[in-house]
Parts: structure tokens; sequence; C-alpha cells
């Protein structure tokens, strides 16, 4: 029968109880360390700053990372103990890159070689694969030579070495150490007498809960048991809790009305990204694991891209990150590029409750998709198959911001909003992203206008400098025109679906006079008479030009 002992330890300490630590072959890689584990990462080394911290002023709690237990062995000649953990060999493999990371720092790679270790070869060994194992030994017994501050990349440095296989770099578990290495320096490069901190058995700065097994050696089958527990978290399940926490921390004043009760966002979200939210997404789940957090997350991440202020210094180097970078987007990624804010979350929130309702699609406000496809702007972003263009984004902002400063949605309004933007966005050259910018700058300007966008057009357009001239100049003709008669909606919208047009005709109103007769004081001077002749004449060199031209340019004629 075996007996079950348990106290509380340091990394330091592990290895005056233990000759050796060996992560069994039947453990999976070391992950901490991958792309998808930022949030995870980010958060342990955040609690690790403030261990230190703690320690240097002399608080005694140390961090805390909960139990760690597995078997322990012995060797039958030397009596030797090998603790074999069951659960614990990520932050076991997190603590051993520290202690190494530390000790270089500090130059105090002799000290840690002789207590970690022995004959050359390191005392804490990961027999997941050779090359791994191969990989820890080689490493414990190597300290460079340079200081950290000349040092852009430990990562880098180390591969460059000749002891580095490149083979290596196909091995998950290496690549995943590299990555916390990185991440080390990112964090502590600047720090000095960590080593010493580490050193300290009496009062640690990290502590874990060892239990022991006692002569027992555990079964691979157990450890395949034990193991398939749960799935670790997706980037997204990470994601929400991150969020929920913010929430509540930095919005404790923020209330949503519902059913007549004042329900705090954080409860809010919590609630629906579980019912409705999730109803949205579940008909664009992977149909082969069922999940539909990628599309969740390319959802946030394309509002992101559009609710930046154009206006932000660093607006560049934020779009760069959203917009090209095809890492997972944790929440700590969005923390560090600022796209946690109150009008993201806000834009994100109106957008999923809009939207949700229906059991087979996405609700849709607009009468019918000539100009915007609501079905088809969601589908793509959410998918990120391909990047949205410039004006889709253009178009993405206009509608989502539209639908978050209006509580109710008016199906008139949100149609010739999108109708106008739609003509504006299609027509506008955009070739870098800070001609994107001053689109979105103008929109933000026009949102006020919103659902009365043709009687702002029929006297104004001053905000409209972010768009093309010629086109934000007939838009404001074509509002005077629709506003004074109703047969010129007709006539216009017939003109704007034309499939090569694709909204752009000042040459109709150019070739039937009309635009001549605005243009010296930009307003309509004629009387209905004359009206009804421009639109006659209109109408006719519409017939003529859908017969010059088809949907993707000029008709072949044979004769």
């Amino acid at each position: 029968m075996s007996t079950l002992t348990d106290s509380r330890v340091s990394f330091h300490s592990l290895f005056s109880r233990f000759s050796r630590v060996e992560i069994p072959i039947i453990q999976r890689d070391y992950a901490q360390g991958r792309p998808s584990a930022e949030d995870v990462r980010a958060g342990l080394l955040e609690a690790i700053a403030t261990a230190f911290e703690k320690h240097r002023d002399g608080i005694s709690l140390p961090l805390d990372l909960d139990f760690i237990y597995g078997s322990i062995t012995q060797d039958t000649d030397t009596k030797a103990l090998t603790f074999c953990p069951l659960d614990g060999q990520q932050r076991l493999t997190t603590l051993f890159l520290l202690h190494w990371f530390a000790a270089w720092l500090d130059g105090a790679g002799e000290r840690f070689k002789s207590r970690f270790c022995k004959d050359g070869k390191v005392r804490f060994s990961y027999l997941v694969r050779p090359s791994s194992e191969e990989f820890f030994d080689a490493l414990s017994c190597y300290f460079p030579e340079r200081q950290n501050d000349v040092i852009p990349s430990i990562t880098s440095l180390i591969q460059e070495e000749p002891w580095f296989f490149l083979s290596w770099k196909l091995d998950p578990t290496i690549q995943s150490a590299l990555k916390m290495l990185d991440a080390l320096q990112d964090r502590f490069g600047n720090t000095s007498g960590l080593y010493e901190k580490l050193e300290d058995d009496e009062h640690p700065p990290i502590t874990f809960q060892l239990l022991e097994l006692e002569q027992f050696g555990l079964s691979d089958d157990l450890y395949i048991k034990m193991n398939a527990r749960g799935k670790p978290l997706t980037v997204f399940e990470n994601f929400k809790a991150r969020l929920e926490h913010h929430l509540a921390s930095s919005f404790p004043q923020w209330t949503v009305s519902s059913n007549g009760n004042h329900i705090p966002i954080k409860d809010y979200f919590s609630h629906n990204i579980e019912t409705k939210w999730a109803n949205l997404f579940w008909i664009y789940r992977d149909p082969a694991s069922n999940l539909y957090d990628d599309q969740v997350m390319n959802l946030y991440r394309g509002l992101a891209i559009v609710t930046r202020n154009p206006d932000d210094p660093e607006f560049d180097s934020v779009w760069q990150g959203l917009r090209n970078d095809q890492e997972p987007l944790t929440f700590q990624r969005c923390a560090n590029l600022g796209c946690t804010d109150e009008r993201l979350l806000k834009t994100f929130f109106s957008f999923l409750d809009k939207l949700s309702g229906s059991s087979s699609s996405i609700t849709t406000y607009l009468a019918d998709s000539s100009y915007f496809s609501e079905i088809e702007i969601f589908t793509k972003t959410i998918s990120r198959k391909g990047s949205l263009t410039y004006d889709e984004l253009v178009l993405l902002h206009a509608y989502s911001g539209y639908l978050e400063r209006n509580e109710t949605v008016d199906p008139t309004g949100i149609w010739e909003w999108m109708r106008v933007v739609s003509n504006l966005a299609r027509n506008t050259i955009y070739n870098r992203p800070d001609d994107f910018q001053r689109s979105v700058r103008s929109l933000n300007g026009l949102f006020e206008h919103a659902d009365s966008i043709l009687s702002y057009l029929g006297v104004s357009g001053d905000s409209m400098t972010g768009f093309n001239e010629q086109q934000v100049r007939e838009e404001k003709l074509k509002a005077q025109l629709i506003l004074s008669n109703a047969a010129w909606k007709t006539l216009i919208s017939k003109a704007e679906l034309h499939g090569y047009f694709a909204g752009q005709i000042e040459f109709l109103f150019k070739f039937s006079g009309l635009l001549g007769a605005w243009l010296p004081e930009e307003s309509i001077t004629w009387n209905d008479a004359q009206d009804t002749v421009f639109r006659e004449i209109f109408s006719t060199y519409l017939d003529k030009a859908n017969s010059v031209f088809g949907s993707q340019g000029l008709r072949k004629f044979e004769d």
C-alpha cells in the first residue's frame, strides 16, 4: 500500500529531495511557450514578477503554483530517487527555464550547473522524445558569454550555436521552450538578482505543493487516463475568461438594461456568449470539431480593425498587428494592442445582439443586398479565408457603427446609409492604410447623420474629405434629386446597380445636361417641367449605356 505525503517546496529545493526529475515519455510536449498559449504565459510571468517584488519587499507569502504530483522510483543500486510528474510538467518546465535564464542573467551559471547538472547531464530530463532530452542537456551546460543588453533575441543566439541541430526546429517542445526564453527575456531582461532569490530555500518566492505517490510506479495507462480528463482550453475559452475579468475590473459601472433590470456588463457578456450569441455562430461552426471559436475571434479581429481611432499615433503598428499577423488573437495580444477599449467592446456586443435571433442565419435589416450584403460581409469576416479589402473594411465600419449607435434599426435609414457609403467606398482608391484612415475619419463625422444621410448631403458634405471628391459631389447631387422628386430614386438606383458602373454614374448626368445646370450653385435651380425633361434624357442615355456596356465592360459587337 502506498502512502501519500505532501509538502510545499520550491523548484530549487526539489533537487535536494530527488536525484532526478523525469518528464515521462507518455506526457505531452511542453506547451506554455506556444503562440496559442500567450495568455497563459503572460499571466504566469506577471504572477512570477509580482512574487519577486514581494520577495524584495520582505513579504513572506510566496506564489503558490498549486499541486504537482507524480510517482517516485528508486534505483536498485544507488538508491537514488527520481520524481516522475503525473500532473505539473508544464509548470516544472517553465520553472526550469526561469532558473536557467536567471542564472545566465546574474552570471550564476556554475551555481546552476552544480545544482541541476551531474556528469554533463541535466537532472531535469525530458523523455518525451530524444531531441527534447538532448536539447535540455545541451542548454544546461551552455551560458552565453555576451550580456543580455547586447543580445536582441536569446532564441536567435541559441539557434546559431554549433551544438543546436537544425532538426530541433521541428521539435514542438524545443520551439516552445525557446519561445518561453524570449518571453522571459522580454519580461525580466532588465532585472538582476533573480537567481539568488530562486536559491532561497528558506523564503522562496515561488513554491508548489508536492504530492508524492511513494514507491508507486504509475503505468502508461494511468498517465493516459489522467491526461485525458479534459482538453486544454482553446484561445477563445481563455479569451472569454480574461475578458470577463476585464469587464468586471475595468467597467464596474457599465450596465445593460434587460427586462427592466440593469445587469452588469460582465454578467451580460457571460450569459449571452454561452446562449444567444453562441447560437449565432453555431451554423458557421467547423463541421469536423463542432467548434466556432475561430469564427468569434475573427469577428473580434475585424471589428477591432475598424474601430481603431484613425488619429491615434499607434494606428499603423496596431493595423499591422491585427490585419497582417497570422498569430492567434489572444486576450493578451488584444491588451497589448489596446484592443480591449470601450468603443470596440460596445460595437462587438451590439453587433452580436443585433445579428442574433434567427435560427438559420443572421438577422438582417436591409430590404435587399443590392448595395451591401450583410450575410456576405459577416461570413467573410468570421472565416478570414481572405482578408477583407479596404473598401469592405470601410463598409464593415459603416455597418457596425450604425448598429452600435442606433438602439432601434430603421430599415429605410440603414438601407440609404449603406447605399451612399457603398458608392463612396467602391469608387475611392485605396492603396495604403492611411487611405483607409481618411475614410474612417470621415465616417466618424457622418454617423450622427446616418439616419438622415440624404438630408445631410443635400445641404452639406464638408466632413467627407476621406473619399473620392468626384464621388462625394455625385452623391450630393443624387441626394438633392431624390429629395426633390421620388421618380429620381428609381432611375438612379437602376443606373447605380449596373455591374460595371458600380454606383458611379456622373457621366449620365453630364450627358443629359443636368450636371452643367447643377454645378454653378450645386443646387437644383430648375422647375418641374425642366426636371421632367432631364429625367427623360437621363433615361435615354441610361438605355444607351446599358446597350453598350455589360457587367464586365464593353459589349462585343460582331458587326
